[in-house]
């Protein structure tokens, strides 16, 4: 099925109504915009609801406090070797 159509000047587009109705798009729905190699664009609808489950899931059994605070020291170490006089300013600010 295609459809052609038009974006308006706030930059909308209106997805035909047959096309909502197929896939149960309704008003509120999120999609990721997506642009492939080739710059065909894909509307990928998101289910927040799946993606929070999911996350769960996959985060189950890792210890958060500790990857931030690994995050952490890798930003410091990166900020020290790439920018040392912005690092030694945000030391002294501690």
């Amino acid at each position: 099925m295609g459809s052609v159509v038009t974006m308006d000047k706030a930059g909308r587009i209106l997805l035909p109504a047959c096309a909502r109705r197929r896939w149960g798009w309704r008003t509120g729905t999120k999609f990721l915009v997506l642009e492939l190699p080739d710059g065909r664009i894909v509307l990928d609808p998101l289910d927040l609801h799946q993606i929070a489950k999911q996350l769960d899931e996959d985060l189950k059994n890792i210890d958060i406090d500790r990857e931030v605070k690994r995050i952490k020291a890798e930003i410091e170490t990166m900020m020290e070797r790439r920018h040392p006089e912005i690092a030694a300013r945000l030391r002294k600010r501690r």
